[in-house]
């Protein structure tokens, strides 16, 4: 991240990882629902969505996140 130091980055797994600006969140709101195929590309959504109502973004990226963690607990519950 030195070398780069405005880069926002984000790892999805059972617990997404996401660094910016030499500090690193753990969000682990997740459920395995999350795994299927396409949910990367909702999450990349989410995230544009944020970028486009001119969030910064580590706020986009951070807010995408949980929206999309606590989406797919609120249909786990659901159904």
């Amino acid at each position: 991240m030195d070398k780069y130091p405005k880069i926002t980055c984000l790892l999805k797994g059972a617990n997404t990882l996401i660094a910016s600006e030499k500090n690193i969140y753990i969000q682990k709101f997740g459920s395995s629902i999350l795994s299927k195929g396409g949910m990367g590309d909702v999450l990349a959504g989410e995230i544009l969505s944020y970028l486009s109502q001119g969030y910064s973004t580590k706020d986009s990226v951070i807010y995408g996140s949980l929206a999309h963690s606590f989406a797919s607990n609120k249909y786990t519950k659901n159904n």
